[in-house]
């Protein structure tokens, strides 16, 4: 969009979203889905090409949700058994090599390494359901291993009907799993194997990550641990993948790398004294106290329970900012109140009020 600004290539753009589904009536769709329509305005701009994909079992739900948005896309996602691989099984198998695992997924385990010899890192999903139909494994005692393989065949495209392409070049692609039949823990494997899709299987070079509703699924379960884990080490080697991430969430204490690793922290208005201790640990926040020595309060919180509708404090070391008289200011140790633009997109996420 030329009034604010002008990209040489459109960044690729994948979005995590996660919600507990339990209706329709109560369900809302991703607020990035709203990138889609612009307002009247600037309905000559260029828009955004925007896909959601969705769990297959709860497919005609959110189609029907996502379909009140213009100008949105909605697939099933569905993974092509050739991007497969042996890190992604072993992945969905919660394989971890700390823990010790029990004997019939030891088996399992060592069909895999097998594999990974015979064809060169290749991976044949039918030829990996053979070899696991003649260990003979009673199904009675690996609940936990065939319940694994019956989710992945929900999601997998046996008979070559889906796309090939999973996300859109150049535009924004959500990945939404909000499904009765799908909980935190699957959720957090099924982003991680989608993520290894978007940097792997995807052309495009520039590349962003956006966790939205991070509260939501990065939880403290083994599977939630891994997944921040996956974004820790895309944060480290970014600039040698060409990609970016953004973390949302209204609950700063998710994980506190991943706010130390930030290059840019955008706060909004809060009023948590706990939530503050935990920023204050990472942002160089106002430790004067306002009020008496016995029911003082902190500066750094009072700036921003005072903080209005489109005002943020930012943190961001690396910034530039021109003062008066064109001085440059020096950010490196300190915040900076900013004024947000208005949206030029539709605003999914604006307040209902009630009025009697």
């Amino acid at each position: 969009m030329a009034s604010l600004g002008s990209l040489t290539r459109s960044i690729s753009t994948l979005v995590l979203q996660f919600n507990e589904y339990s209706s329709s009536v109560s369900s809302q769709p991703s607020e990035a889905a709203f990138l889609a329509t612009v307002m009247p305005e600037y309905s000559q701009q260029h828009r955004i090409p925007l896909r959601v994909l969705v769990s297959p079992t709860n497919f005609h739900n959110l189609k029907r949700m996502y379909s009140q948005i213009p100008n949105v896309e909605v697939q099933a996602f569905r993974i092509q058994p050739r991007h497969l691989n042996i890190s992604m099984m072993l992945l969905l198998m919660s394989v971890s090599q700390n823990d010790s695992m029990p004997l019939y997924m030891a088996q399992v385990t060592r069909v895999l390494r097998e594999m990974a010899m015979e064809s060169g890192g290749c991976f044949d999903y039918l030829d990996f359901r053979e070899r696991l139909s003649a260990l003979r494994l009673d199904r009675v005692q690996t609940p936990f291993l065939h319940q694994r393989l019956d989710l992945l065949d929900s999601y997998l495209d046996l008979t070559g009907q889906a796309t090939s392409d999973y996300f859109v070049d150049g535009g924004v692609t959500i990945l939404d799993l909000s499904c009765p039949f799908v909980d935190q823990n699957t959720a957090c494997i099924l982003f991680r194997i989608a993520i290894d899709l978007f940097l792997s299987a995807h052309p495009s070079r520039g590349k962003m990550i956006v966790a939205d509703e991070a509260h939501k699924y990065m939880t403290e379960s083994p599977s939630a641990k891994e997944l921040v884990q996956t974004f820790l080490s895309i944060i480290r080697q970014q600039r040698h993948c060409g990609v970016r991430t953004v973390i949302c969430t209204q609950e700063p204490t998710v994980s506190p790398k991943l706010i130390e690793l930030s290059s840019i922290i955008v706060i909004h208005r809060f009023t948590s004294p706990e939530w503050y201790k935990v920023i204050q640990k990472h942002v160089p926040m106002d430790t004067r106290e306002v009020g008496s020595s016995e029911d003082g309060v902190p500066s750094g919180l009072c700036q921003i329970a005072s903080l209005r509708t489109g005002e943020a404090i930012i943190f961001a070391p690396s910034a530039h900012l021109i003062g008066e008289k064109d001085m440059v200011l020096d950010t490196r140790h300190r915040t900076f109140r900013m004024l947000i633009r208005k949206r030029v997109t539709w605003d999914g996420g604006r307040t209902v009020i009630c009025i009697r």
